[in-house]
């Protein structure tokens, strides 16, 4: 009988939860003065990048960052992965080569939101 409950409990809740993302939402774009509408579930707070690093065993780097994070915390995290690594360069740069080729070193004071990075991106760090 408790069980019962319990199950029904869940199977509303877990209806509810399905149908609010499947809601559409009214977005306002602030900067181009656009509007559009998107499915709840579309919209993200958190973006996982992949870092190629171009030194010691050249590895690929999966960082889940939020969407209102800098962009410093990419080479904050690297330096956390590999200090030794990271302790050897003077200069470095960080690279966004998909599309328009950027260089992300000018912008690390601004959010990921800001400079339009996307969802599983890959960003390429060279030292």
């Amino acid at each position: 009988m408790i069980a019962n409950h319990i199950q029904a409990t869940i199977d509303r809740l877990t209806s509810k939860y399905q149908n609010a993302l499947n809601k559409i939402v009214h977005v306002k774009f602030v900067k181009q003065h656009g509007e559009a509408y998107i499915q709840r579930r579309e919209l993200l707070t958190h973006i996982t990048l992949f870092v190629k690093v171009f030194h010691g065993e050249r590895k690929n780097h999966v960082i889940k960052v939020s969407i209102l994070d800098k962009i410093q915390v990419i080479i904050d995290r690297l330096n956390e992965l590999e200090p030794d690594e990271m302790n050897a360069y003077y200069a470095t740069k960080l690279v966004y080569p998909m599309g328009y080729l950027r260089n992300l070193n000018n912008v690390l004071d601004k959010t990921f939101m800001e400079e339009h990075i996307p969802n599983n991106c890959k960003l390429v760090f060279v030292g």
